[in-house]
């Protein structure tokens, strides 16, 4: 980046044939020159342009709004009650007698009108005889160009409309006035005391309005990008929320509100797996015991076997030595018969029947 420092020229040349028409004389003063890569390095240079206050209109009545007074009227639109009409450089007129008259406030608030008409919808202006109500505050943001009638310091001219002051002052008596400087950054109130304006004094910078439970205050802070005091509605709870904070406070809520049914969500999953966990470790303990219960049976069974054939095995033991017996007393039986010991001896010593030792003779 090149900066280069040039000599202060004067921006409007005065010559004899236009000095009377110049407004003013301002000078340029540091050009900051800046390049950049294109297709014919083509040059930036600020300079330090008059302001709408500074150049003559072709409407001298048309006085335009710069980005202060758009973005501070904003402020001051979003931040009012809803249900009160406030309008923004919007004409009021004040005398049904010349009805070409009027004064248009930078920013001002209506009590007890409706804010749409029933036909014509949206006003275009403020007919003073015609609502049959008169501003309830009317606030004015400093200009060089306005100033000094903003502040009253402007007389009436034979011939000429009232003043801005005589109209909200005398004529109709608006209850607040409120003047705001960016260029100071001062606040000035003023209330109607016996159809005179008197400055209220501000502790803090606030001015509350009971009338309609809100307040006005300075508030340092940022709006559409630009950091500064602004003049600012307030109420019992606070700052009251503009239409990006509104926003942003909305989808903050809806986030907030995203995010809980996302963790009720995720709470009935964890509800629904610890269900089903449950389920399982149920199906798994009654598996289990219904396997310790086959494996009992089996067990009772194995041993009712094993019982069962160690009784035939006694069994067939008792058997073996019954008939080993029995043969040990056939032989004995035998052997005593042979020896030619009598028949009924034979039986009495070996427990023989006579039947049964008639038959080992044969």
């Amino acid at each position: 980046m090149a900066i280069a420092i040039e000599k202060e020229v004067l921006l409007l040349q005065p010559t004899q044939d236009n000095i009377g028409e110049l407004p003013f004389l301002r000078q340029f003063r540091e050009i900051d020159v800046r390049t950049w890569s294109g297709v014919n390095d083509r040059l930036l240079v600020a300079k330090s342009w008059p302001t709408m206050d500074d150049l003559p209109s072709e409407n001298p009545e048309d006085e335009g709004m710069d980005e202060f007074h758009r973005l501070q009227s904003n402020v001051l639109s979003e931040g009012a009650p809803s249900d009160i009409f406030t309008a923004a450089e919007m004409h009021i007129y004040f005398d049904l007698n010349n009805p070409k008259w009027y004064k248009r406030p930078d920013w001002f608030m209506v009590l007890d009108v409706p804010k749409l008409y029933p036909v014509k919808e949206m006003r275009s202006s403020y007919v003073v005889w015609d609502e049959g109500v008169v501003p309830f505050i009317a606030i004015e943001l400093l200009s060089p160009s306005t100033e000094a009638e903003d502040l009253g310091k402007t007389v009436q001219k034979k011939g000429e409309p009232p003043t801005k002051w005589m109209v909200y002052e005398k004529i109709l008596g608006i209850p607040y006035y409120v003047i705001f400087s960016r260029y100071t950054d001062k606040l000035k109130v003023f209330q109607i005391s016996n159809s005179k304006y008197q400055q209220v004094t501000l502790p803090d910078n606030r001015l509350w309005l009971p009338n309609i439970n809100h307040g006005l205050g300075l508030w340092k802070g940022a709006y559409d990008g630009k950091n500064r005091l602004w003049l600012r509605w307030y109420d019992k709870n606070g700052w009251v929320p503009l239409l990006a904070e509104r926003a942003r406070r909305e989808r903050q809520t809806k986030e907030v509100a995203q995010r809980q049914v996302e963790q009720e969500r995720q709470a009935k999953e964890v509800a629904q797996r610890q269900v089903e966990q449950e389920r399982q470790a149920k199906e798994v303990a009654q598996r289990q015991v219904e396997q310790e219960r086959q494996l009992a049976q089996r067990q009772v069974e194995v041993a009712q076997r094993q019982v069962e054939q160690e009784r035939q095995l006694a069994q067939q033991q008792v058997e073996v030595a019954q008939r080993q017996l029995e043969q040990e007393r056939c032989l004995t039986a035998r052997k005593m018969l042979a020896d030619g010991l009598n028949l009924m001896l034979v039986a009495k010593y070996t427990g023989l029947s006579p039947d049964e030792l008639a038959c080992l003779g044969n």
